[in-house]
Order: C-alpha cells, then sequence, then structure tokens
C-alpha cells in the first residue's frame, strides 16, 4: 500500500522536514530531478528522433520551482536544447525563494523567462511538438486560480486541443487548479500525465478531479519514509497488495469452512442482480452462496443456478431448521426493489447485524436504510446517486471531497462504505481511509456494483467463518451455530475493512484483466475473471491500519 497524504498533511510534513535537517531547496531539487527522471523512466523515447519544444510554466509555489528543476534536467542531459525551452512565470518570483533560484539557472542557461506571457506558450506550440510543464499551483490552493495563473491554465487546455502530434501536458505533484476541496465547475489543468511527488496526494483520487491528472506517476526518494508515516491520512492499494488480506484456499477446507452468504436480492424484471451477486460471492471464495428469492423470480433462478442454492423468500422452504445452513455473511438489496415487506426484511437483517452477523446493505437496502445509525458490523457500498439518497449529501461534494465526507459518515452511521466510482473509496468509522484507483473503462456498465458486493460478501464469509471456527473443528463450529436463517447469534468482532479494500481492488483488477484479454464484457464473464484471480490470492492475515 502506498501512503497518501490531504493538504494539510502534505503543509506538516513540510514544515516539520526542517527538524529533519531537510532544506526546502534541496526537496525541489530532488523533486524536481526526481520528476524528470521519472518522466523518462515512464515515456523512454519521448525525445529520440525529433525535435522536442519544452516550456515550463511556473507558479510562486514549490512546485513551481520543481518544474523549472525538471526543466533544467531535461537540458543538461542533452535531451532538448535550451533555444527550444521557455520558461513561463505567473508573477516575478521573490528574491532568494526556490522559484527565483530556479529560474536564475535557467536564465543564465540561456533558457527565455517570461512573465504572464501566454502568447510564447501559443506560439511555441505552432512549430512543433510540445512538453508543458505545469507547475502553477499546488495542494496549498484555497480557492479557484486566478489572474495570470488562471490565464495560463486556461492557455494551456487550449493549446493542448490543437498542438503537435506528440504533446503532452504533464503535472507536477497534482494538476493546477485542483485541490482537496476543489469542486468540478473549478477551471483545471488537464494533464496527459501527473508527476506525482511523495508522498501522494489525495487530491489526484477525487473522483471530481482524477480525470485531470491523466496517467499518475509517482516520483519517490524525496522523503524519508518514517517522516511520511507520521503524516499519512490513507493508503492507496491495488490487488498486488490487496491481496495479502485474503488468507489462503486451505487444501483440507471444505463448504463450512470458507462460510456461507445469504444473499436477499433480485425482484421481477432485476433477477440478473441476484444471480451476478451469486457468482461474485462464489468467486471470491465463499463455500456455499444461498439466494433468498421472490417467488416470482424463484423458477428463473433455480432454474439457471445449478452452483447456487435457490430458496424461495415465501417460508415455504426454512434452510434455518438445519443447523448447517446458518448464515455467516448477510447481502441484501441488489436489484430488491422496494416492494410491500421490504421494511420488514431488512430489519430482521439489520437485527442479525446487531446480534455480531455481518451484514453488507447495497442499492435498494440502502435506500430502505437511510439515515439510520447502525448496530453492529455493517457495509455499505453506494454509488454516488445512492450514497445522495441515503445520506443526503449532494453527489458533487462527495464526489469532490470524499477524503473530508466519507470518514465523517463513517462515524456517523457506524458502517464501513466504499464509495463506488471511477476510483474507489473505503472509509472505517475508526478513521482508517483507503483509495483504490480504477479508470477501467469495462466496469462503466450495468451489473459491475452487484458483482463488486457479492466480492465483499464471499471474502467476509470466508472471514467469519474461520473468525467463528477459531479453537473448534469444522463440525462443531457448525453445529454451534444459532438455527437462524438471518445468521449466527454468537457474538463476533468483525472488520469489514479489509473485505471491503481487497473486493474493490479484485474487481479492478478484474476489469483490468478483462479489457486486455476480453474488451467489453458482461459482469457474469467478469465473475469468471474474478473466481481465477482470487483464488490466487494467499498471504498470512494483516491487520489493515
Amino acid at each position: 500500500m502506498t501512503p497518501l497524504v490531504d493538504s494539510a498533511a502534505a503543509r506538516a510534513l513540510d514544515n516539520e522536514a526542517s527538524s529533519w535537517c531537510l532544506d526546502t531547496l534541496a526537496l525541489v531539487e530532488a523533486a524536481g530531478r526526481g520528476a524528470g527522471g521519472a518522466f523518462l523512466a515512464r515515456y523512454p523515447d519521448f525525445f529520440t528522433g525529433r525535435k522536442i519544444r519544452v516550456a515550463a510554466v511556473s507558479g510562486t509555489g514549490n512546485n513551481g520551482a520543481d518544474s523549472l528543476v525538471a526543466l533544467r534536467f531535461f537540458i543538461l542531459k542533452g535531451l532538448v536544447s535550451q533555444e527550444l525551452c521557455a520558461a513561463l512565470l505567473t508573477r516575478a518570483p521573490k528574491e532568494g525563494s526556490p522559484q527565483a533560484l530556479a529560474a536564475g539557472a535557467l536564465k543564465a542557461m540561456g533558457v527565455a523567462l517570461h512573465v504572464g506571457n501566454k502568447g510564447v506558450l501559443e506560439s511555441m506550440a505552432c512549430q512543433g511538438p510540445l512538453l508543458i510543464i505545469d507547475g502553477i499551483a499546488g495542494t496549498g490552493l484555497e480557492g479557484p486560480l486566478r489572474e495570470s495563473a488562471l490565464d495560463l491554465a486556461l492557455c494551456i487546455n487550449s493549446v493542448k486541443q490543437h498542438a503537435a502530434p506528440g504533446s503532452l501536458v504533464v503535472s507536477i505533484d497534482i494538476p493546477s487548479g485542483s485541490g482537496d476541496r476543489a469542486a468540478s465547475s473549478w477551471p483545471v489543468v488537464e494533464a496527459g500525465a501527473t508527476l506525482a511527488v511523495e508522498p501522494l496526494k489525495t487530491a489526484l483520487y477525487t473522483p471530481a478531479m482524477r480525470k485531470k491528472a491523466g496517467t499518475i506517476i509517482p516520483v519517490t526518494g524525496i522523503f524519508p519514509q518514517a517522516l511520511v508515516a507520521r503524516h499519512t491520512r490513507a493508503t492507496l492499494w491495488t490487488w498486488d497488495e490487496a491481496r495479502s488480506l485474503i488468507g489462503e484456499a486451505e487444501p483440507d477446507g471444505y463448504k463450512y469452512s470458507r462460510g456461507l452468504v445469504e444473499i436477499w436480492a433480485g425482484s421481477d424484471g432485476l433477477a440478473g442482480a441476484a444471480r451476478i451477486a451469486g457468482r461474485g460471492a462464489a468467486a471470491a471464495g465463499a463455500g456455499l452462496v444461498r439466494i433468498m428469492a421472490d417467488p416470482s423470480i424463484y423458477p428463473i433462478l433455480a432454474s439457471g443456478e445449478g452452483g447456487l442454492m435457490v430458496v424461495p423468500a415465501d417460508g415455504s422452504i426454512d434452510p434455518g431448521k438445519d443447523p448447517r445452513f446458518t448464515s455467516d455473511v448477510i447481502l441484501a438489496g441488489p436489484g430488491w426493489g422496494q416492494a410491500a415487506g421490504r421494511e420488514a426484511l431488512l430489519e430482521r437483517v439489520l437485527e442479525a447485524a446487531s446480534r455480531g452477523v455481518p451484514v453488507l446493505l447495497d442499492a435498494d437496502a440502502l435506500t430502505l436504510a437511510r439515515s439510520r445509525r447502525f448496530e453492529g458490523p455493517v457495509l455499505i457500498s453506494p454509488h454516488p446517486g445512492e450514497l445522495e439518497k441515503f445520506s443526503g449529501i449532494p453527489r458533487e461534494e462527495t464526489l469532490s471531497r470524499p477524503g473530508e465526507l466519507l470518514p465523517q459518515l463513517s462515524r456517523d452511521t457506524g458502517a464501513v462504505i466504499i464509495y463506488k466510482s471511477h476510483v474507489m473509496w473505503i472509509a472505517a468509522p475508526d478513521g482508517r481511509l483507503a483509495v483504490v484507483d480504477g479508470m477501467v473503462p469495462v466496469l462503466a456498465a450495468g451489473g459491475s456494483g452487484d458483482l463488486l458486493s457479492g466480492l465483499a460478501a464471499g471474502f467476509a464469509a470466508r472471514k467469519a467463518a474461520k473468525q467463528g471456527a477459531a479453537g473448534q473443528t469444522a463440525e462443531q463450529a457448525g453445529a454451534a451455530k444459532n438455527v437462524s436463517t438471518l445468521g449466527a447469534a454468537e457474538e463476533r468482532a468483525f472488520d469489514w475493512f479489509p473485505c471491503a479494500i481487497a473486493a474493490a481492488s479484485l474487481l479492478i483488477e478484474t476489469g483490468k484483466t478483462a479489457q486486455q484479454t476480453l474488451g467489453f464484457a458482461g459482469p457474469l464473464e467478469l465473475a469468471s475473471i474474478a473466481g481465477r484471480l482470487a483464488f490466487g490470492a494467499h498471504a498470512p492475515e494483516e491487520i489493515c491500519r
């Protein structure tokens, strides 16, 4: 996992750096050179075989100085001649500042310096391929760009539209104009790539701004990791890292040792949601999956799901009479609708949560549960529209400020939250916060959210079954369970947070794999890919904090 910091933590880190004898000028030099090196590692042939012009557009902050150092790095490496370069400053630099020193070095080398002259950028764009290094504003920005900074940012976006083939805009740290509280309406530089100076900033991954950053290229080796750890506010996860949160599928295990997922989902016209969620739970490795289906869709699901248990939810069959079929995890909501009787069923589900049974609420169950505070281990998995209905917070705000709003909502409701978008955010009531980067077009289709819920429930079932069976044989654990179709009554301290991270990471990795092998794919095809990936995940359990 990779540490993330918000703007306040970034300022605190910079302030504390001096006590570690880390001089500001040394840090600027390291960041600028590191950015240049990271760019070449990602685009090794960018300067090869053609005449490239390079313009560094610098504001008064440290990332502005970083952009000037990066330009000097390219010149000193012999990749571009100074005659083809320019430095555009938003205003005259303060004497002795890092920006002034970096600009002075470029001037001494013969690079033309300009203050607020966007015409220079437009002229360079007309002369051939152009690399623009955006360092106008960083994480300290409190409001929208203004004056010359705004003019230059808008000019960069305009130039990008008609620049010669092979041109590129790269931002230093974050695209100028973005930040922790940046609204989607704010003017922001639209970068093709962002050279993200460590520690990476949470602002890069807000759903409202993620697309503006383009390809995120980490620039490492700037700060000691012990110093970064003191200011970490969130963690960024990939599947390669999150798979360590999933225990190995034991070779001597059997269906009850991997847990039973009970799913209340589907309604007329939406039977597929129940099927997809069930396949997701199976793909995550749950030992048994039982779908509680409305009588109207029971024949549809029962005839097509030979690998899953399908029970009519009319009371005619009571799997709770058999202690083997007591649920380890309950998932409610995908395609459920809000027909009469749903609220009563939801109350039964939440009563089970209050007794310690892990419960996941998605889709229609979330709408029915709006404005509640939950008791027991509950995970909710809303997309922006569902979260707005559930919490009353406008979607524009959560898309722009997830790092601020989701932890507070998690504390207020007592639930772990997976916020579903093209970037996944996971928040826990105790303040833990995780991010899973996405930007996977294959997943922008109906059924992806149902699959995610199933994956999370499947991972949770495995964990809950193992947790409940600690110190017992599988047979003893099964016999000790309460006889109830809505879960075991014994108190179990259960943590949804690592299961949520693993499920979100697996879904994103599944989408990436599908794009490479299948192109656009349906959710059941994605479930098969997820199953193959999940089976390969094993490592000792870790505490995720």
